[in-house]
């Protein structure tokens, strides 16, 4: 699958939902622009490791200090792993972070298998927007090519 999204920059992201199961995603993600991929075990770690990402970089910067009750330039930092875009098994998503304010995300995310985009104003209504799209794929039928009609069969 080849991911199209209109322009690159330090809050494009491509998310890969490769399980869902008992609201457990599982996953990967890729940062285009710095070329780096993580993994996830669920939508919390998943969002801590986007959030940090952007911390480390350009942007987009954070509208105030996140509290928290640890110091906040205590961090553990995860080595580069190998840069792979890919599809999700079950979704992939294009997420678009413009603006992080009110301790929270703003910004666009595509359902790139269904060339489908939405504004998020929260990350809650991300999160919201993300399990619609993952259940209504889970509950649509499979679809099955229609059989080859036998030779010599009216």
């Amino acid at each position: 699958m080849q991911h199209k999204i209109q322009r690159y920059d330090a809050g494009s992201f491509i998310i890969n939902i490769d399980s869902y199961r008992d609201g457990v995603l599982t996953g990967g993600f890729y940062h285009p622009l710095q070329c780096e991929t993580g993994q996830f075990q669920s939508l919390m770690q998943l969002l801590l490791k986007i959030e940090q990402m952007m911390d480390d970089s350009d942007g987009p910067q954070s509208f105030h200090m996140m509290r928290t009750f640890m110091h906040p330039y205590l961090r553990d930092m995860d080595s580069a792993e190998v840069c792979f875009p890919r599809a999700g098994k079950l979704a992939t998503f294009s997420l678009h972070i413009m603006f992080r304010r009110n301790a929270s995300w703003q910004g666009s995310v595509t359902w790139m298998e269904e060339g489908e985009t939405q504004n998020f104003r929260s990350a809650l209504e991300l999160i919201t927007l993300m399990n619609s799209a993952i259940v209504a794929k889970q509950m649509s039928p499979p679809v099955f090519a229609e059989p080859e009609p036998i030779a010599g069969m009216g």
